[in-house]
């Protein structure tokens, strides 16, 4: 995923309005949540923006050592046909809850060219280590 511009975009809102590609990954965590799973965090996300887009396709997926399963959707916004796909995968310990969200976005012309890098990065996530 190589810069279409000779300049670093420092926010997922310069990439965009630049039109480069990104993958976009943070680890949060909540010592109060009513979601007990990945897949009702991540619907409850896709409720939060659904004026923004529309969303093509759901599903599950499990880390590369089995020890998480986590949720996905891809959507295409409203605004410019652009695309994303954003994976959850939520782990709790004790009072803490861990949300890792993972955020793939490309202008639909380059999408499906740089979504098998991206899946590939997600299903080899393991989690026994953290």
């Amino acid at each position: 995923m190589q810069p279409t511009k000779n300049n670093f975009q420092s926010t997922p809102t310069e990439a965009t309005d630049n039109q480069m590609p990104f993958l976009f990954m943070w680890i949060e965590t909540q010592s109060a949540t009513s979601h007990t799973s990945a897949r009702q965090f991540g619907e409850g996300f896709a409720a939060q923006k659904a004026s923004f887009w529309e969303v093509t396709s759901k599903g599950e997926i499990n880390s590369a050592d089995r020890r998480a399963t986590g949720y996905f959707f891809t959507a295409t916004s409203y605004h410019d046909g652009s695309k994303e796909k954003l994976t959850f995968f939520m782990r709790t310990s004790g009072s803490v809850t861990s949300v890792y969200r993972f955020i793939f976005w490309a202008p639909a012309d380059r999408y499906d060219a740089l979504l098998t890098v991206y899946d590939a990065i997600v299903s080899s996530l393991e989690f026994n280590t953290l």
